[in-house]
């Protein structure tokens, strides 16, 4: 588990980075707000380990696992949906969503790899230095607007990450609940528990209490590069600690696994998909656009993981399917929200801008609409069909 210093040291850093001024109210109130889920989560002790996932029946045909978790990944559960842009997406796509800092700038002299707790020495990226300070300020940089549940998950099923990350989910999860015992206490008791409502509890152990968050990447060697760096993007930082504390007392010897699973087959034999296994040392916060959404009180935060790096493993492999994962999620979509797919996929297909082109078609004059056919000229059989419809231009 984090400390509170480690986690004000992470959460200033972040603030820097999205070039937050120190001296504002949203620097301090975001900093209390990390530090008040970490003090109320750890000494919460009647959040429960969910042992509902017992009585799942997670299918055992890969692809019908694949939709299962689809499915229940697009289905409406939260109270309000929002999306968002960047004011810098259309003139810098390539700096868009990013931060105007980038950490560490290691050529400054504060900088010092050796300390636990390096200067906070930042240096500016290159592609946003022509922005003026105002035009970066996240506060006012990112548009929230509020969208229903079918407009949200239709944003989610077009975007590419989602849809990869949810499907290897549940290609991990097929494998692991029917073919593998729990890494910890050996005993072939794993459960998938993994959807929007169990934040990092993908895979539980329901003998030993152990929890399993599974990510993907696209390669082994980006795999490798964050091992190197010895940090992993996660999920909500408010959510890890109660999944942390969650039947602690019930169990001290329950651990918790990062499982990454490399997206790109390699060949052993045949072609597969490589799967590690290594323990979560600590989980820090981490600062997104969603951060700075002023509609909302609860600031929103993601994390970044830190590993036990030697206790590194090559769990297991699933054979490679050529599966076509936008397809699946799209049929899991369209069973949820008929109808609304082709409505988001042709924005001039809505209702209101139905009724609007009706307006403007019925508008015509009949006597109007027959002189204009009159006027068409209609070629010959023989003719070439391109002839029928020059301009008085092209004839003369």
């Amino acid at each position: 588990m984090s400390s509170e210093e480690e986690i004000r040291y992470e959460i200033a850093r972040s603030l820097r980075e999205w070039s937050v001024d120190p001296t504002t109210e949203f620097y301090h109130k975001t900093i209390k707000t990390a530090l008040a889920s970490f003090k109320v989560c750890r000494d919460d002790e009647n959040n429960q380990l969910s042992r509902e996932s017992d009585t799942h029946d997670f299918p055992r045909d890969s692809r019908e696992a694949i939709k299962y978790v689809f499915l229940d990944a697009l289905k409406g559960k939260k109270k309000v949906y929002y999306t968002y842009s960047d004011k810098l997406d259309e003139s810098f796509p390539f700096g868009s969503f990013a931060p105007y800092f980038s950490f560490p700038n290691k050529k400054d002299s504060r900088y010092s790899a050796h300390q636990k707790f390096p200067p906070l020495c930042y240096k500016k990226r290159l592609e946003l230095g022509h922005y003026k300070q105002q035009d970066l300020d996240p506060l006012n940089r990112f548009k929230f607007r509020t969208i229903d549940a079918s407009e949200y998950y239709y944003l989610n099923v077009v975007d590419k990450g989602f849809v990869i990350g949810t499907a290897f989910e549940a290609i991990v999860s097929n494998y692991a609940v029917h073919k593998v015992a729990c890494h910890n206490c050996k005993m072939k008791c794993l459960r998938w528990n993994g959807g929007p409502s169990s934040a990092w509890k993908d895979l539980i152990c329901i003998e030993c209490g152990s929890i399993y968050e599974i990510k993907s990447k696209e390669s082994p060697e980006a795999i490798e590069k964050c091992f190197t760096h010895n940090s992993f993007n996660g999920g909500s930082f408010e959510w890890y600690p109660r999944s942390m504390n969650a039947n602690q007392k019930c169990n001290k010897d329950r651990k918790k696994y990062l499982v990454i699973v490399s997206r790109s087959p390699i060949f052993l034999s045949t072609n597969v998909w490589p799967v590690h296994i290594v323990e979560i040392d600590t989980v820090l916060p981490r600062l997104s656009p969603t951060t700075f959404n002023a509609e909302i009180n609860t600031k929103v935060m993601k994390s970044s993981i830190r590993t036990k790096k030697n206790s590194k493993e090559f769990w297991f492999k699933v054979s490679y399917e050529p599966y076509d994962f936008n397809l699946i999620a799209k049929e899991v979509y369209n069973e949820l929200y008929p109808g609304k797919w082709e409505q988001f996929q042709n924005p001039l297909t809505t209702v209101s801008e139905k009724e609007e082109k009706n307006k403007v078609e019925s508008s015509i004059d009949p006597k109007d609409l027959i002189k204009k056919l009159d006027a068409l000229k209609v070629g010959d059989s023989n003719d070439d069909w391109e002839t029928c419809y020059l301009s008085e231009e092209d004839e003369t």
